[in-house]
């Protein structure tokens, strides 16, 4: 890719990952011993529950993100009124 993994959004993150478990995958079918077989499904399986856990944590941000407050751009209020 050539870039830091910390310079793609949550989307690019997700879906390399997902690309590394495939990969691992398709090495797994390659794979000349069944404990090498096990060991690639093993990778696979962290690499796309590191996937998940990226999705779940973007979409919780975003969900923060949509229901927070910005107070720095809000209407001042009339005069006399305090919040």
């Amino acid at each position: 890719m050539g870039r830091s993994i910390d310079a793609l959004s949550d989307n690019e993150r997700i879906a390399f990952y997902r690309q590394l478990a495939l990969e691992a995958l398709r090495c797994a079918q390659g794979a000349s011993t069944d404990d090498q077989a096990i060991a690639y499904l093993d990778i696979a399986t962290r690499w796309t529950s590191i996937a998940d856990e990226v999705e779940e944590w973007a979409a919780r941000r975003a969900d923060r993100e949509a229901t927070s407050c910005d107070t720095d751009n809000m209407i001042a209020p009339r005069s006399g009124i305090e919040i």
